[in-house]
């Protein structure tokens, strides 16, 4: 008996390969009990459309019991064609395209009993166009009991799909507002180039030199506050319809009536016109855009959408800025103080008689006409900022255009490093005497360097603050 050891031969080439084709059939075949059926081969996808293929979308059929809901592509633009003719919103329909496209399933089952499901027949049905003729077909179905998302099926799905319930709700559960479009004016690529207001007693032109900047063109005397118009602007975007107004006689009614203003917007080579028509219970205006039906928007800016000229301009008497200014003068009538930048802050003190007129006049003392006597208080700082920010009621009639400081018992003058002369004078309104503009409020009229130089009429404690520093007392309290 012959003994030893039994030598093994080595793998070959071919067993290897069975091998690692037996490793294979397993992998897949573990990846199909996780999954539920396989996928088709050939032109097969998990998502309804694929990546980028909502762009060929020319139409779409919603239909939902009890409503269809239909759109169309023109051009860059959706409208709506059922239930209603109306301009669509782009953001929804390009917001269900990227869903459409990154569908997320989180879970496979098998589709041999599409009723189960709630599929036979469906809760609603999504048919897509594509501009090559094809169609995708979308069909949403009941709510899973344990964790509400939905079950769907689509082509070149096999099975159903357990889809996220917040897609069906935004999109299959939504209201018709939805579809709508409900900025005031359409959107556009272009920004807001200029603006016609047309009110029933004037025409207002205004024109975006930059942002933040604009101008009037008529009236040419008037200044633009680019705040104020940059918030009437916005105010097309950032109030938006709550809710239209679709009934044929309401419409008809509102068509008839005189609107408080026409705001005309040119955007590029897109002119819109929108109808400010009247305030609603206070807290809601209608509007219309003239190719849609009228709706209501948030109220807040009526005033400022039709109040004109006086809603839209700069009611300021200075240009500038506080930090520009080097020196100032206030005059009253019970004496003068003057203020003058320095290493560590704001000094004061008085000029000689000779000095004090020329700088009435507009020219600024020269450094060897200062004579200090302290230092400013620290409210200075602040009071000279919102001397800037100062705003009047309204214009009153250019009878006085000149700046004749006699005319004024509070003037304060105030100069640049370049030497460039700013001036507010105020005198208090007919009948009051010059103690109160002391008084908690002065109410009174304004006369500025800022263009268009006309009276303005003021109220405010703040003049008073400067009328005491005219009186000598350098620091008088803030209220």
């Amino acid at each position: 008996m012959v003994t030893g050891r039994v030598r093994r031969r080595p793998l070959g080439a071919l067993q290897w390969l069975l091998i690692l084709v037996a490793v294979l059939l397993l992998v897949l075949w573990i990846r199909t009990l996780r999954q539920g059926d396989a996928e088709p081969a050939g032109e097969a996808w998990r998502a309804p459309l694929r990546k980028g293929e909502g762009a060929s979308v020319t139409a779409l059929r919603l239909l939902r019991d009890p409503q269809l809901l239909a759109l169309r592509r023109d051009g860059g633009a959706w409208w709506l064609v059922e239930p209603l003719e109306d301009l669509a919103s782009v953001r929804m329909v390009r917001e269900l395209f990227r869903a459409l496209e990154n569908l997320e399933i989180r879970r496979r089952l098998p589709g041999d009993d599409l009723a189960r499901y709630g599929l036979d027949p469906p809760r609603a049905v999504l048919r897509l166009q594509l501009r090559d003729g094809s169609t995708r077909t979308l069909r949403i179905g009941d709510a899973a009991p344990a964790s509400g998302d939905t079950y769907a099926t689509w082509s070149h799905l096999p099975g159903v799909a357990l889809i996220p319930r917040f897609v069906v709700a935004r999109f299959f559960q939504s209201e018709l507002l939805s579809w709508r479009e409900t900025e005031m004016l359409p959107p556009a690529s272009a920004g807001v180039d200029s603006v016609w207001v047309i009110l029933p007693d004037a025409r207002i032109r205004i024109e975006r030199q930059q942002p933040d900047v604009w101008r009037f063109l008529a009236p040419a005397d008037r200044e633009a506050d680019g705040i104020d118009c940059e918030r009437a602007v916005a105010a097309f975007w950032r109030f938006p319809f709550q809710r239209f107004i679709d009934d044929p006689q309401e419409r008809q009614a509102i068509a008839r009536a005189t609107p408080r203003a026409r705001w005309i917007v040119f955007r590029g080579d897109r002119r819109d016109t929108l109808r400010i028509v009247r305030r609603v219970q206070g807290t809601q205006m209608i509007v219309q855009h003239t190719a849609r039906a009228p709706g209501l928007a948030d109220g807040r800016l009526f005033d400022l959408l039709t109040g004109g000229v006086e809603a839209l301009e700069v009611r300021r008497l200075l240009r500038g800025t506080s930090a520009q200014i080097e020196q100032l003068l206030v005059v009253g009538m019970e004496g003068h103080r003057h203020y003058w930048r320095a290493a560590g802050g704001w000094q004061t003190g008085r000029l000689s008689s000779e000095a004090l007129a020329a700088a009435d006049a507009g020219r600024p003392p020269p450094a060897d006409a200062r004579r200090p006597d302290g230092r400013a208080p620290g409210t200075f700082e602040s009071e000279l900022r919102n001397l800037f920010w100062l705003e009047g009621e309204a214009w009153l009639p250019a009878r006085d255009t000149s700046a004749r400081p006699s005319a004024y018992p509070l003037r304060i003058h105030l100069w640049d490093a370049a030497g460039t002369h700013r001036w507010a004078f105020f005198r208090p309104e007919a009948g009051r005497s010059l103690a109160g503009m002391q008084g908690d409020v002065f109410a009174g009229v304004g006369l500025g360097s800022r263009s268009p130089r006309r009276p303005l009429r003021l109220r405010s404690d703040l003049v008073g603050r400067w009328a005491l520093r005219a009186a000598g007392e350098a620091g008088a309290p803030t209220r």
